[in-house]
């Protein structure tokens, strides 16, 4: 794969892009969005969207998560809003998510993956208290379960002071979308 990747990366430099863009792109970065998706290989943000390079800057983790009071999330999020001044943090999850499907079949939270897992524990507790919830097939609870867990996240988006004070200054949107694996389409959430 290693051998793949670099010879991949001298067909960019030859033929993508010549010098001129890549001097522009040392110099700095502006992008107009803060995307926070899912690490699953089969969700590749600039593709299903058709953006081009430089016009998001990018978080992936399972299951698309924004923890509270997380560093690596938190210094994303604050970098995205008070450096680069985004004007919008686009939150993204799919159907069929891995991460998503091992807490809807009981995770051990002993685990790192468990641990991590538990940042979206309050949309399945949420979901659960609904009657018909447990009586669902799998994929639909996982749709759903999906679904629950982007608006939690944007709770949690919104634990971050720099966050709620640009959103509730009208400085910054936050999007709520979710990518159809077997579609390819890409849906906003209401809220």
């Amino acid at each position: 794969m290693l051998s793949k990747l670099l010879n991949g990366n001298k067909l960019f430099r030859a033929g993508v892009f010549g010098p001129e863009h890549l001097e522009r792109f040392a110099a700095g970065q502006h992008p107009a969005a803060c995307w926070i998706g899912c690490s699953d290989s089969r969700v590749p943000e600039t593709l299903i969207t058709g953006t081009g390079d430089g016009e998001m800057f990018v978080h992936r983790n399972i299951a698309n998560l924004v923890p509270t009071h997380q560093s690596e999330t938190g210094a994303v999020l604050e970098y995205a809003v008070e450096v680069l001044h985004v004007k919008d943090i686009i939150l993204c999850g799919h159907y069929g998510c891995g991460g998503l499907t091992e807490l809807l079949r009981g995770v051990d939270h002993r685990t790192h993956i468990g641990h991590w897992l538990g940042n979206a524990e309050e949309a399945l507790h949420r979901l659960s208290g609904r009657p018909d919830f447990k009586a669902l097939p799998e994929k639909e609870a996982l749709r759903l379960l999906v679904e629950e867990n982007l608006r939690v996240q944007r709770s949690h988006a919104m634990t971050y002071p720099f966050v709620r004070d640009a959103v509730h200054g009208n400085a910054l949107s936050i999007h709520l979308l979710v990518y159809d694996l077997e579609t390819g389409s890409l849906k906003k959430l209401k809220e």
